[in-house]
């Protein structure tokens, strides 16, 4: 990857710039995601929407310079801009305060029909609010939240969330600084989300010049805009490559043991493969072939049936993939702990991170501390989801990880599978419902993002300690900005009416469905799953050893965590696709080859991406379903 020339970053500029972007950007995720069954742009952990804003400031600066060099924003100062609506985004989307406002309030709404009864009068404050005219006009719609006893009403609980999702940043900001140096000068890795923003930043933007760029970027451009077009007349042709089909229909059994075998393809996917080792794409396709395989094998042997899929029932059957996974994630994260804090003594900065990452854990704790939470339980839960966030930086900084759809790797599933419900009281088990709101996906997880934005900082020549103000600055912006319009948007349409995708109201379900359960059936343990731990722990630490040990060796431990989850099912294709054409052009061209193509690699993501984006704008404004050009 080429480093960006930087020449410091003017934050009197930079900083009224960004907030304009953060609160529009707020706005539009929660027109296109709330509002419309549209592309998801922030599920992909190079998020579609900011790269697309990023493009278009980029091209907007062009003109500038052309003109008023000296308002021209640097490329470090580009960089800044795409840093500080990244960590805004991910706050604001999937996982996080995209899912909050239904799960505070859909307990109170849908209790009664989903027999949440038992445990409601349990519910502390934080869960609301609770007000008969609050709630109505939160699901009807037709209302302000600016009315003063609406604002009465969410507030307090807002607050405590609010805190909460910003102590759990100030933490993960330490985290990402502490690993920062070792990952970007000691390692090398390759970041494959920054590639293409460095690229579009650079000084004269020499990418938008290349032929080969422009063929790629129109590919998914011409499909995509088809596909859309298609969905709103569908007397046009459309030719959706990237929708999902099953590759193994109709076919019987052992066959069927294989499990499911999707078949689409996604421009944005191949493009990202490009940019990473081969053998690590190699790892991808071993790992995921090999998990069919033993699913096949297990079915023939009659250890699983064959008729049940591993993300349904079938996961407690063998080859225990979600008991490997829970393993695997969990180790992979102590091994980056382990290794990050061996590298502070070569680190000036340690100490400042090592502070802040402690400050803002015990704040976190106190919070949960504060609804009644034993005292063992914040501690623990939180060092969980630490490990977790940090497997996930650290895969997403070297692999190429389109969506990080975690499906089982949650605290509350590893707790409860582990020990069971019956383990715990009920003063643990109501907690624990209210953080899980935290750990329903991992796709817009802010870890990453951090670590991704100080490595542009590093890369770019910036001074990584006002970056880390801007971020911290962000942050906070955006959860007010997220939460702004999110409460706008669902009073006014109605979080219960037609005029809102049932997604995230569904979604704000999934605490409360799963705190039932543990309250009404206190189960035991489930079988094998420290078997299964054990295992998955012991594949990522061989495979890491083999790796450190033997320069060449092919088999990356990313591979095997990876396929342990569903982040890699809808996008298998695309790394086999990537892998090929990466191999050939190497073997046959060389170095100098693999360069003169990469621009069109580049194309084939921004092009994706772009289009993606743009249609979303067009469907917010119309205010209509459009074809989504990444489907999970």
């Amino acid at each position: 990857m080429t480093k960006a020339v930087g020449n410091g970053v003017r934050w009197g500029r930079v900083a009224p710039l960004a907030f304009l972007l953060i609160v529009a950007n707020a706005g539009w995720i929660a027109h296109s995601e709330i509002r419309n069954r549209v592309t998801e742009i922030t599920i992909t952990p190079l998020f579609i929407g900011v790269l697309f804003v990023h493009f278009v400031t980029t091209l907007l600066n062009r003109v500038v310079h052309r003109w008023r060099p000296d308002v021209a924003l640097r490329t470090s100062e580009l960089l800044a801009l795409f840093a500080c609506l990244s960590i805004a985004t991910a706050l604001a989307g999937i996982g996080n305060l995209g899912f909050l406002l239904p799960i505070m309030v859909n307990p109170w709404w849908y209790g009664t029909v989903e027999q949440w009864g038992p445990f409601l009068d349990h519910l502390p404050w934080v869960v609301g609010p609770r007000d008969p005219e609050a709630l109505r006009a939160f699901y009807l719609g037709n209302r302000s939240f600016l009315e003063p006893s609406l604002l009465r009403a969410w507030l307090p609980p807002l607050a405590w969330w609010s805190g909460l999702f910003l102590s759990v940043a100030a933490t993960t900001l330490g985290l990402a600084r502490l690993v920062l140096l070792r990952w970007v000068r000691d390692e090398h890795l390759p970041f494959p989300t920054l590639a293409l923003p460095m690229e579009l930043a650079r000084p004269d933007t020499p990418l938008l010049r290349n032929r080969l760029f422009w063929g790629g970027f129109l590919i998914p451009v011409v499909l995509h805009s088809l596909n859309s077009i298609n969905s709103l007349y569908p007397s046009v042709p459309g030719w959706p490559v990237n929708s999902f089909k099953q590759g193994l229909d109709g076919v019987g059994r052992p066959w069927s043991g294989l499990g499911s075998v999707p078949v689409m393809v996604h421009p944005g996917g191949v493009g990202t493969g490009f940019l990473v080792q081969t053998d690590v794409l190699f790892s991808l396709l071993f790992f995921w072939l090999l998990k069919r395989l033993l699913n096949f094998w297990g079915a023939s042997m009659g250890w699983r049936d064959a008729e049940v899929m591993e993300y349904g029932d079938g996961k407690e059957q063998f080859p225990f993939t979600p008991w490997q996974a829970w393993g695997a994630w969990l180790a992979l994260g102590l091994a980056v702990l382990w290794g990050a804090l061996r590298h502070t003594r070569h680190d000036p900065g340690a100490r400042r991170s090592l502070v802040l990452i402690a400050g803002g854990f015990v704040a976190a704790c106190a919070l949960v501390w504060a609804i009644g939470a034993p005292w063992w339980l914040p501690p623990v839960w939180f060092a969980v989801v630490l490990l977790l966030f940090l497997a996930i930086a650290r895969l997403q900084s070297e692999t190429p990880v389109m969506s990080m759809m975690l499906a089982w790797v949650f605290p509350q599933n590893i707790f409860m599978g582990l020990f069971g419900p019956a383990s715990f009281g009920k003063d643990a088990l109501m907690p624990m419902g209210i953080l899980s709101a935290m750990s329903l996906d991992y796709r817009a997880a802010l870890l990453p993002q951090q670590v991704a934005s100080l490595a542009a900082a590093e890369r770019s020549g910036g001074r990584v300690r006002h970056w880390m103000i801007a971020l911290a600055t962000a942050a906070f912006v955006g959860v007010i900005a997220a939460l702004a319009w999110d409460l706008d948007l669902y009073h006014r349409l109605g979080a219960g009416t037609a005029q809102v995708n049932p997604y995230r109201i569904n979604a704000g379900k999934g605490p409360w469905k799963s705190l039932a359960v543990w309250w009404s059936q206190p189960t035991e343990p489930l079988p094998n799953v420290g078997w299964g731990m054990a295992t998955g722990a012991a594949i990522t630490g061989i495979l890491s050893v083999l790796r450190a040990r033997f320069v060449g060796f092919p088999l990356a431990p990313a591979g095997y965590v990876l396929n342990t989850t569903f982040a890699h099912e809808h996008y298998w294709m695309d790394m086999a696709i990537a892998f090929c054409c990466k191999a050939s052009i190497l073997r046959f061209g060389g170095m100098r080859a693999y360069r003169i193509a990469l621009p069109f690699f580049l194309g084939l993501l921004l092009g994706d991406f772009s289009t993606g984006a743009l249609w979303t704008c067009v469907a917010a404004v119309l205010g209509v379903p459009i074809f989504r050009t990444f489907p999970n």
